[in-house]
């Protein structure tokens, strides 16, 4: 069944501004045809994407999936994998091989890359959960917004290099800052927007070039 992403919405403490230590709370509560329960609350800025059918994504602002790391594994069991992968990101990743995969050994190499590939690998031998949630609604969340589907987007306290790195990694797609100021803090509320769309209010709000 199709999926359709309804929204990438958070709702959060009101304000634009964060300063240090400042903790702010990101949560799917009441994000309309979403299942997912999550929130998370962060000192000094967070993030919620939110769609349909149970699928979402919260991070805080020192979020570490996008990090790109270099890790060579060796006749390694998926669950093995997903244990240095859960220490380089420090994020909880789980593996859960299917029937078949069990006791199966990999060769896997990452090559300063983020883990996306290396998650998508395992995703194809057994189950995969970062912080709880299934990865496979990650991928969902990926080929909607690469398709152009509308959506809505809230970042409070993200600098502006985080977030390019953030959507780079959930979309996909190789944005970087070409220009301006890396750290600038980016607080902005959308919706019913394409990622395009999203990326032009990026750059405006925080004076910054972004290349895809």
């Amino acid at each position: 069944m199709k999926i359709t992403v309804v929204a990438l919405l958070l709702f959060l403490l009101t304000g634009v501004q964060v300063g240090v230590g400042q903790r702010v709370t990101c949560s799917c509560e009441k994000v309309p045809d979403n299942s997912c329960h999550g929130v998370v609350t962060c000192p000094g800025g967070c993030t919620a994407l939110c769609g349909s059918n149970d699928a979402c994504y919260l991070s805080c602002r020192s979020d570490l999936l996008h990090t790109r790391i270099s890790e060579k594994f060796v006749k390694k069991e998926g669950g093995e994998i997903a244990s240095v992968l859960s220490d380089r990101t420090h994020k909880k990743i789980e593996f859960t091989p299917y029937p078949r995969n069990l006791h199966a050994q990999y060769d896997l190499e990452i090559n300063d890359d983020d883990i996306w590939n290396a998650l998508n690998f395992l995703y194809k031998r057994g189950n995969v959960k970062i912080g709880g949630l299934d990865f496979g609604k990650l991928r969902e969340l990926r080929k909607e917004m690469r398709l152009g589907k509308l959506v809505s987007v809230n970042f409070i306290g993200i600098p502006a290099k985080d977030l390019v790195a953030k959507l780079a990694f959930l979309t996909g797609r190789p944005f970087r800052l070409k220009s301006g100021d890396p750290e600038k803090l980016v607080s902005i509320s959308l919706e019913q927007v394409t990622l395009d769309e999203i990326i032009a209010r990026i750059s405006a709000s925080a004076g910054v070039k972004i290349k895809n």
